[in-house]
């Protein structure tokens, strides 16, 4: 008996139809109430709650395409052949209509993720920047109609991302790019496409991607996991698939263009599925304007300091500065030269800006102070045995308080025995110290190193800590919405445990230690003591970092200019070193210039019948204090 070739050709085309049957009775049954547009598969991503993909076949019949003569169909009923542009087989003529399948084949399956910017960190995606997309997925060949992958070359699929505009689009598919299409050709639209740009306004597509399957003639299941890049270059709010497309073939190698071809789509929706690009946000940065008015406030600053350096070196030689210990007074100019020259670093540029600033602040800061309380222990040491040659006036004119007095004797034990151990260690002789009954007293440079190192080598080992353990790192502060932000310093801790707070704490803690101590030594003579204007240096200093950091506060908004708490901090800083440095040194450089000797005797002699004359009074400052 001859069949005919229509039937033939039915016969044929039953097979796959067949293994889709059978494919879909090991699916259960999903109920649902069945309203044609609501749930068009039993549970794909298109239905409520559906979490599986959606699978399209599309066919391509040479015989259909032939047109052959003996085909018996009537003319109204002959299937067209069209044209289905694809990356992976070019010559695709699709015959009939694609088909949604209820489910998708055994084993077929598709995942994808939202970038780790967004699923994992929660950061607001940005327009005109790639992304990585992680697409998972399986594909069974043994449950395909067709026993071959084929494309143009060799056996692979393509993978792509899929971002659908959620005003727009409606349903998101791997066809609303054919869609696209259509609708630009029947316009005859000539706008040039770029990649992340809206294709006919409803979506964007990634570059596709595409997988190697080398083993695809041996069947069974084939996995992958490939990362998509996408960008999207004009914010909006996107619905997002992963998709792949696969070609099988009835017959494999060159009868293949004589054989049954099917082409399967197979998308779902990405694991977050409502996705938002923003533009990218307007970052706030210090203003060149503001950087230049900074950048002369600290050369300036720095000219002085280097002027008031060079005048010390040059007047070394004369009593007022070598009773003041020429050396740790050019330590403590050098200090306050590095401390003003590294306040541009409290401008956060970049991570080694945040990392920086605190050690090339912070450290000479501390040894500028650090110097100026070591002075105030060296002149209680050296003129209060003195004063005691009186004792109704000596406890009325010294750091008389049990507080002071405790304080100063722990400092000098400290001392005896760090010089104890240095001159053993190199064999040599110990300088004196104050002891009881002592009247003159000499405070060797060793002895005032170790006070100075004291209280110095907190802050160097908390910095050296910092950089170790909480490295600073320059990030942007946002605003709600995240559209305007602001570089700053974050170590991502709590002002409780940050370090680098802590560095400030310490700071200020001196500054307190420091205040307390020139009132309490407030009488001591007025050559040697700079009580006066070190009390009134600490406390300009406190005032200006007070009233600083309150309007720092105040005005700390990411969508306020970052030119404020750069000037304020700067001027924070230069208040700390010029106040400081100028109230020490101006004095004393006077002195020198004028060449008078200065002779201790007569300074306690000159003190004492002062004090004489105005002991029913309070003690009053001398305004020609110096150090």
């Amino acid at each position: 008996m001859v069949v005919p070739k229509a039937h033939a050709l039915m016969i044929r085309s039953a097979v796959p139809l067949l293994l889709l049957l059978v494919s879909l009775l090991a699916v259960p049954v999903v109920q649902g109430f069945g309203v044609p547009g609501t749930s068009q598969t039993l549970n794909g991503y298109d239905t409520e709650g559906g979490s599986d993909p959606v699978c399209w076949l599309g066919r391509s019949d040479p015989a259909v395409i032939s047109g052959a003569d003996n085909l018996q169909i009537n003319e109204d009923e002959q299937v067209k052949a069209t044209p289905w542009d694809n990356k992976l087989y070019k010559s695709f003529m699709l015959t009939g209509q694609v088909e949604l399948l209820p489910a998708c084949p055994t084993g077929v399956t598709i995942e994808g993720d939202a970038p780790a910017e967004l699923a994992e960190r929660g950061e607001v995606m940005r327009s005109g920047r790639y992304y990585d997309y992680v697409v998972r997925g399986s594909i069974d060949l043994d449950q395909l109609a067709g026993a071959y992958v084929f494309s143009d070359d060799g056996p692979r699929i393509a993978v792509q991302v899929i971002l659908c505009e959620v005003a727009v689009t409606g349903f998101c598919s791997p066809f609303v790019h054919e869609h696209a299409n259509d609708r630009l050709i029947a316009t005859n639209s000539t706008v040039k496409m770029e990649t992340g740009d809206r294709h006919g306004d409803t979506h964007v597509h990634a570059p596709t991607v595409f997988i190697d399957l080398p083993n695809a003639a041996a069947g069974g299941v084939q996995q992958f996991v490939v990362t998509v890049p996408t960008r999207v270059n004009k914010p909006g709010f996107f619905f997002g698939v992963a998709a792949f497309q696969v070609f099988t073939a009835t017959t494999a190698g060159t009868d293949t263009d004589d054989a049954l071809k099917y082409k399967y789509d197979v998308a779902n929706a990405l694991s977050t599925r409502l996705i938002t690009y923003q533009e990218p946000p307007q970052i706030l940065t210090v203003t060149s304007g503001m950087q230049i008015v900074v950048a002369i406030l600290i050369a300036v600053s720095g000219a002085v300091l280097c002027g008031v350096l060079f005048q010390t070196v040059k007047y070394r030689g004369h009593s007022a500065l070598k009773l003041s210990q020429v050396p740790f007074l050019i330590v403590f100019l050098i200090a306050a030269i590095v401390a003003t020259l590294c306040t541009f670093l409290l401008n956060p540029k970049s991570d080694l800006y945040c990392q920086l600033r605190a050690p090339l602040v912070l450290i000479p800061l501390q040894i500028m102070y650090a110097i100026t309380i070591g002075r105030l222990w060296r002149i209680n040491q050296v003129i209060s045995p003195l004063l005691m040659i009186r004792a109704d006036v000596g406890k009325k004119q010294s750091c008389s308080s049990t507080a002071s007095r405790k304080f100063f004797n722990v400092l000098t034990f400290i001392s005896m025995i760090g010089n104890h151990v240095t001159c053993r260690c190199r064999g040599g002789k110990r300088g004196s110290v104050s002891t009881p009954g002592s009247v003159r007293v000499k405070v060797t440079d060793l002895q005032l190193s170790i006070i100075v190192l004291v209280f110095t080598l907190p802050q160097i080992i908390l910095q050296i800590l910092n950089l170790v353990l909480q490295p600073s790192r320059m990030v942007v502060d946002y605003n709600i919405d995240e559209s305007i932000g602001k570089a700053t310093c974050d170590t991502q801790r709590r002002a409780a445990t940050s370090l680098d707070m802590w560095g400030w704490y310490l700071l200020i803690l001196l500054f307190v230690l420091i205040l307390f101590l020139t009132f309490e030594c407030r009488s001591l003579p007025s050559l040697f003591n700079e009580t006066q204007e070190i009390y009134n240096s600490i406390l300009i200093s406190i005032l200006a970092i007070a009233i600083g950091l309150a309007t720092i506060r105040l005005s700390d908004s990411p969508t306020t200019s970052p030119d404020v708490a750069y000037f304020i901090r700067v001027l924070i800083v230069l208040v700390m070193t010029l106040n400081a440095a100028l109230r020490k040194m101006l004095p004393k450089l006077s002195l020198a210039r004028s060449g008078k000797p200065v002779l201790i005797n007569k300074l306690v002699t000159d003190h004492r019948r002062s004090f004489d004359k105005s002991s029913t009074t309070a003690p009053s400052y001398n305004s020609m204090n110096s150090a």
